[in-house]
Protein backbone atom coordinates (compact mmCIF):
# COMPACT_ATOMS: atom_id res chain seq x y z
CA UNK A 1 0.00 0.00 0.00
CA UNK A 2 2.82 2.40 0.93
CA UNK A 3 4.50 1.66 -2.42
CA UNK A 4 1.27 2.43 -4.35
CA UNK A 5 0.92 5.83 -2.66
CA UNK A 6 4.54 6.75 -3.42
CA UNK A 7 4.09 5.57 -7.01
CA UNK A 8 0.90 7.65 -7.45
CA UNK A 9 2.63 10.72 -5.98
CA UNK A 10 5.53 10.22 -8.39
CA UNK A 11 3.19 9.92 -11.38
CA UNK A 12 1.29 13.01 -10.25
CA UNK A 13 4.48 15.06 -9.95
CA UNK A 14 5.62 13.92 -13.42
CA UNK A 15 2.25 14.86 -14.88
CA UNK A 16 2.31 18.30 -13.24
CA UNK A 17 5.85 18.93 -14.44
CA UNK A 18 4.95 18.03 -18.00
CA UNK A 19 2.15 20.59 -17.94
CA UNK A 20 4.64 23.39 -17.26
CA UNK A 21 5.60 25.52 -20.29
CA UNK A 22 8.95 26.64 -18.88
CA UNK A 23 12.04 25.29 -17.16
CA UNK A 24 14.53 27.12 -14.94
CA UNK A 25 18.22 26.72 -15.80
CA UNK A 26 21.55 28.09 -14.59
CA UNK A 27 24.60 28.52 -16.80
CA UNK A 28 27.21 29.95 -14.45
CA UNK A 29 29.78 30.47 -17.21
CA UNK A 30 27.47 33.14 -18.74
CA UNK A 31 25.48 34.66 -15.88
CA UNK A 32 25.05 34.65 -12.11
CA UNK A 33 21.24 34.53 -11.94
CA UNK A 34 18.65 32.10 -13.17
CA UNK A 35 17.18 31.82 -16.62
CA UNK A 36 14.03 30.28 -17.98
CA UNK A 37 13.66 28.26 -21.16
CA UNK A 38 10.19 28.28 -22.64
CA UNK A 39 9.24 24.92 -24.06
CA UNK A 40 7.87 24.19 -27.52
CA UNK A 41 4.31 24.22 -26.11
CA UNK A 42 4.59 27.85 -24.89
CA UNK A 43 2.69 30.43 -26.94
CA UNK A 44 4.54 33.78 -26.81
CA UNK A 45 2.52 36.96 -26.13
CA UNK A 46 3.71 38.56 -29.37
CA UNK A 47 3.53 37.84 -33.08
CA UNK A 48 6.70 36.44 -34.62
CA UNK A 49 7.47 37.54 -38.17
CA UNK A 50 8.12 34.71 -40.62
CA UNK A 51 7.23 32.14 -37.92
CA UNK A 52 7.14 28.46 -38.85
CA UNK A 53 7.15 26.52 -35.56
CA UNK A 54 8.40 26.58 -31.97
CA UNK A 55 10.99 24.33 -30.38
CA UNK A 56 12.52 23.88 -26.94
CA UNK A 57 16.10 25.22 -27.06
CA UNK A 58 18.77 22.77 -25.93
CA UNK A 59 21.57 23.72 -23.55
CA UNK A 60 24.04 23.63 -26.47
CA UNK A 61 21.84 26.01 -28.50
CA UNK A 62 21.52 28.37 -25.54
CA UNK A 63 25.29 28.38 -25.01
CA UNK A 64 25.80 29.17 -28.70
CA UNK A 65 23.21 31.98 -28.46
CA UNK A 66 25.02 33.40 -25.42
CA UNK A 67 28.38 33.26 -27.24
CA UNK A 68 26.90 35.17 -30.21
CA UNK A 69 25.20 37.65 -27.87
CA UNK A 70 28.49 38.50 -26.16
CA UNK A 71 30.47 38.70 -29.41
CA UNK A 72 27.97 40.83 -31.35
CA UNK A 73 26.32 42.90 -28.60
CA UNK A 74 27.99 46.23 -29.42
CA UNK A 75 27.66 45.77 -33.18
CA UNK A 76 23.93 45.00 -32.92
CA UNK A 77 23.35 48.17 -30.88
CA UNK A 78 25.15 50.19 -33.55
CA UNK A 79 23.15 48.54 -36.35
CA UNK A 80 19.80 49.39 -34.74
CA UNK A 81 20.85 53.06 -34.44
CA UNK A 82 21.94 53.03 -38.11
CA UNK A 83 18.57 51.57 -39.10
CA UNK A 84 16.61 54.15 -37.12
CA UNK A 85 18.75 57.04 -38.41
CA UNK A 86 18.28 55.86 -41.98
CA UNK A 87 14.48 56.04 -41.66
CA UNK A 88 14.10 59.07 -39.37
CA UNK A 89 14.41 62.83 -39.59
CA UNK A 90 16.13 63.01 -36.21
CA UNK A 91 19.54 61.45 -35.72
CA UNK A 92 20.21 59.22 -32.74
CA UNK A 93 23.69 59.02 -31.29
CA UNK A 94 25.44 55.69 -30.90
CA UNK A 95 25.34 54.03 -27.50
CA UNK A 96 28.59 53.85 -25.60
CA UNK A 97 30.46 50.66 -26.46
CA UNK A 98 30.58 48.12 -23.62
CA UNK A 99 34.16 46.98 -22.98
CA UNK A 100 33.32 43.77 -21.14
CA UNK A 101 29.93 42.61 -22.43
CA UNK A 102 29.97 39.31 -20.55
CA UNK A 103 30.57 41.12 -17.25
CA UNK A 104 27.85 43.69 -17.95
CA UNK A 105 25.24 41.10 -18.86
CA UNK A 106 26.08 38.50 -16.20
CA UNK A 107 23.68 40.06 -13.69
CA UNK A 108 20.65 39.95 -15.97
CA UNK A 109 18.13 37.11 -15.75
CA UNK A 110 17.26 35.52 -19.07
CA UNK A 111 14.23 34.20 -20.89
CA UNK A 112 14.69 32.03 -23.99
CA UNK A 113 12.16 31.16 -26.70
CA UNK A 114 13.12 28.97 -29.65
CA UNK A 115 11.49 28.95 -33.07
CA UNK A 116 12.22 28.32 -36.73
CA UNK A 117 11.33 30.64 -39.58
CA UNK A 118 9.74 29.82 -42.92
CA UNK A 119 13.27 29.90 -44.37
CA UNK A 120 14.25 27.22 -41.79
CA UNK A 121 16.49 29.56 -39.78
CA UNK A 122 16.83 28.54 -36.14
CA UNK A 123 16.17 31.53 -33.85
CA UNK A 124 16.44 31.96 -30.11
CA UNK A 125 14.82 35.07 -28.66
CA UNK A 126 16.76 36.20 -25.59
CA UNK A 127 15.08 38.51 -23.13
CA UNK A 128 17.45 40.15 -20.62
CA UNK A 129 15.75 41.26 -17.39
CA UNK A 130 17.51 43.63 -14.98
CA UNK A 131 16.61 42.79 -11.36
CA UNK A 132 18.94 45.43 -9.85
CA UNK A 133 16.00 47.34 -8.34
CA UNK A 134 14.59 44.32 -6.50
CA UNK A 135 11.32 45.88 -5.29
CA UNK A 136 10.32 47.18 -8.73
CA UNK A 137 11.56 44.03 -10.47
CA UNK A 138 9.43 41.94 -8.11
CA UNK A 139 6.42 44.05 -9.11
CA UNK A 140 7.01 44.28 -12.88
CA UNK A 141 8.64 40.88 -13.43
CA UNK A 142 6.53 38.97 -10.89
CA UNK A 143 5.76 36.01 -13.12
CA UNK A 144 8.94 36.00 -15.22
CA UNK A 145 9.46 32.25 -14.78
CA UNK A 146 6.15 31.48 -16.51
CA UNK A 147 5.47 34.43 -18.84
CA UNK A 148 7.70 36.12 -21.41
CA UNK A 149 7.94 39.73 -20.22
CA UNK A 150 7.22 42.52 -22.69
CA UNK A 151 7.10 46.23 -21.99
CA UNK A 152 8.31 49.33 -23.81
CA UNK A 153 7.89 52.24 -21.42
CA UNK A 154 9.17 53.42 -18.05
CA UNK A 155 10.61 50.60 -15.96
CA UNK A 156 10.46 48.13 -18.86
CA UNK A 157 12.39 50.45 -21.20
CA UNK A 158 15.16 50.86 -18.64
CA UNK A 159 15.36 47.23 -17.50
CA UNK A 160 14.75 44.91 -20.46
CA UNK A 161 16.84 44.22 -23.53
CA UNK A 162 15.42 42.06 -26.34
CA UNK A 163 17.58 40.12 -28.81
CA UNK A 164 17.11 37.53 -31.52
CA UNK A 165 19.98 35.14 -32.18
CA UNK A 166 19.92 33.47 -35.58
CA UNK A 167 21.84 30.26 -34.96
CA UNK A 168 21.76 29.37 -38.66
CA UNK A 169 23.47 32.60 -39.80
CA UNK A 170 25.32 33.17 -36.47
CA UNK A 171 23.87 36.70 -36.35
CA UNK A 172 22.47 38.83 -33.49
CA UNK A 173 19.72 41.39 -33.94
CA UNK A 174 17.95 43.70 -31.51
CA UNK A 175 14.28 43.27 -30.75
CA UNK A 176 11.54 40.69 -30.97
Amino acid sequence: MKFKIIYLLFLGSCFCYSQNDSQLIKLREYYKSEAVVFKESYKPPFEIMNYKKSFTPTEAQIKEAERILVEQYNLSKKEIVDSINKNSKETLSYPKSVKNVKKRLCKYRRQYIGYTTKENDTIISVNLLNFKNKSKAKKYFSNWEKEYIIGFDGFYYENIEYFNVNLTDKKLSVGN
